[in-house]
C-alpha cells in the first residue's frame, strides 16, 4: 500500500509541490479538475491520502471540495496542513494537532523547511 496525492490547482504552487511530494514518496496523484472526476478511485488501497488545493480569496477550490464531500471520512484519519506564505519572509506551516505519527508530522516539517528555512510551526486543531 502506498499513499496518494489528491489536490486542485489553478494556478502552479499546488501542483508544484503536489508533483515534489509524488517524487518524493514515490506515489500516485490524481488532478481533481470537476466534482466527480476522482471518484472512481478506491481509496480503501492506500494508506495516506494527501489533500492539497491552494486558496483563493480565503476559499479552496470548489471542484476539490465537492470531491471531498463524496468520500466517506469517517473511516479515515485526518490531518491538515496548511503552507502560507503571508510575504517575503513570512511563511508559516500550520499543522492540526492530531498528528500523531511523528514520521508524518516530521514529513512536514522537513520537506517545507528545505524551500522555507525560517517556517515558522504553528499547531492547531481540526
Amino acid at each position: 500500500m502506498k499513499p496518494i496525492i489528491i489536490y486542485a490547482s489553478k494556478g502552479d504552487n499546488t501542483e508544484k509541490f503536489a508533483n515534489e511530494i509524488v517524487q518524493e514518496l514515490d506515489c500516485e496523484s490524481i488532478k481533481v479538475t470537476q466534482p466527480g472526476l476522482a471518484s472512481s478511485s478506491n481509496l480503501d488501497n492506500y494508506y495516506l491520502i494527501f489533500v492539497g488545493t491552494g486558496i483563493h480569496y480565503g476559499n479552496p477550490n470548489e471542484d476539490l471540495v465537492n470531491y471531498l464531500k463524496t468520500i466517506d471520512l469517517k473511516k479515515l484519519k485526518v490531518y491538515s496542513a496548511h503552507l502560507s506564505v503571508i510575504s517575503e519572509g513570512r511563511v508559516s506551516l500550520d499543522l492540526s494537532q492530531n498528528i500523531d505519527n511523528a514520521m508524518i508530522k516530521n514529513f512536514f516539517i522537513s520537506y517545507f523547511r528545505r524551500d522555507y528555512p525560517n517556517l515558522r510551526l504553528v499547531e492547531r486543531a481540526v
